[in-house]
């Protein structure tokens, strides 16, 4: 009997020395994992991603305080910078939260939670040579053609935001350089996928330091890439316009701003193919000058309205419904050689293989002052043709097209 007992106070002991021992074993690796997260993986990350931007992409990136819970699988990134190799700014980030899944170390799919960029900057700038800063063509072309033959990598994000962005955009390529900075920019991206053909829904919307508004809302796809949607732009300023466009518009714009909203449908799978609809296209206050000029407008109105405009990139093809053109002011003069000051500011004919096709159903001006000296005479003449009226229909550019047109209007207060 006592040599049972004793046997069974044995096996007993032995049973509990294997569960000390193995909570120990147990809880030495907690503690070893514990340690590797907390502090081994952040001094890794951080000198191994410093180490590749420097090797491999010969820049500099920064990393302020990185931490890592192991057990939550959390990375948080505070004061990231990523900079040029003489220490120009490229791009920086205030805060990184990554949440990852614990589904990725099983499922061979990148899977996180959610991923937030809270107060990042971009800095865009395109040299004198047409170059783009985050193009990176100082990169070796090996790497480049080894990034060419990847395929993307499945990627699953539950939530991806960025959060009150600035973007700094500077074209030093155009004869007068453009620089503008869009702020707060906000961006999210609901249930990320890379798979083909699965549509990411999206929301970007940015406020430039004018007050203009971009805003589009829409989905995409990366494989191939595609993206469909509606977008609005609001208050974008003719002088955002005249900076930007000044080497293709053949007038300079004075004064005015614009408001659009439609939808589009982009596609990459082969070509560029990129089809607007929109509905309104509002264009108010605006003044029309030569580009050398003393900066009096020789056309403005007080709104220009487009309503409801096709455009197809591939059928290179304009079809709108109507314009109509409020209160316009014409300063007309004829020279010597009968020749008509307001032709100068269409630019020069040039040919083109490949020309663009507009058609307008209606053209409609009310209300109109025409200001017009004619200097073929001696001494010239001025006649004021108020209010004019004019309307178009079947308006097209195609050749041999044939349009309606009725007019009427008072020559200096004479019918």
């Amino acid at each position: 009997m006592l040599n049972t007992v004793t046997g069974k106070k044995g096996v007993i002991h032995i049973f509990l020395l294997s569960q000390i021992r193995l909570i120990v074993v147990l809880g030495g690796l907690i503690l070893i994992y514990a340690l590797v997260g907390f502090f081994l993986v952040p001094h890794l990350l951080n000198k191994y991603a410093t180490g590749y931007v420097r090797d491999e992409m010969h820049r500099q990136l920064h990393l302020g305080d990185v931490r890592f819970n192991p057990f939550t699988l959390t990375l948080q990134l505070a004061q990231v910078e990523f900079l040029e190799a003489n220490g120009g700014p490229i791009a920086a980030v205030e805060n990184v939260l990554v949440d990852a899944e614990l589904a990725s170390l099983f499922t061979g799919i990148y899977t996180f939670k959610s991923i937030h960029l809270v107060g990042p900057t971009v800095q865009v700038v395109v040299d004198a040579q047409g170059h783009v800063n985050l193009a990176f063509n100082d990169l070796k072309k090996d790497h480049q053609a080894e990034r060419a033959d990847d395929s993307l990598p499945k990627l699953r994000i539950g939530e991806f935001a960025l959060i009150n962005g600035r973007v700094h955009i500077e074209d030093l390529a155009r004869p007068v350089p453009f620089s503008t900075d869009l702020t707060p920019i906000q961006f999210k991206l609901d249930d990320f996928r890379s798979e083909p053909a699965y549509g990411n829904a999206f929301h970007f919307s940015a406020r430039s330091h004018l007050d203009e508004i971009l805003d589009f809302k829409g989905k995409l796809t990366l494989q191939p890439f595609a993206s469909s949607g509606n977008f609005k732009i609001a208050d974008l300023t003719s002088g955002t316009l005249q900076s930007y466009l000044h080497d293709v518009l053949p007038f300079r714009l004075l004064a005015g701003r614009v408001n659009v909203e439609g939808d589009y449908d982009l596609s990459l799978a082969q070509d560029l193919n990129l089809k607007l609809s929109l509905p309104h296209v509002v264009l108010t206050g605006f003044g029309i000058a030569p580009k050398v000029s003393d900066g009096t407008p020789w056309v403005s109105w007080v709104k220009l309205g487009i309503t409801d405009t096709q455009v197809s990139l591939n059928d290179r093809n304009i079809a709108i419904k109507k314009i109509s053109l409020e209160q316009p002011n014409f300063k007309a003069v004829l020279d010597q050689r009968r020749n008509l000051n307001l032709l100068e500011l269409m630019g020069p004919d040039e040919a083109n293989d490949h020309p663009w096709v507009t058609r307008v159903e209606q053209i409609r001006m009310d209300k109109a002052v025409i200001n017009l000296e004619d200097r073929g005479v001696n001494p010239s003449v001025n006649f004021v043709l108020s209010p004019a009226q004019l309307m178009i229909s079947d308006f097209s550019t195609a050749p041999d097209a044939t349009i309606g047109l009725n007019t009427s209007f008072v020559i200096n207060d004479r019918t």
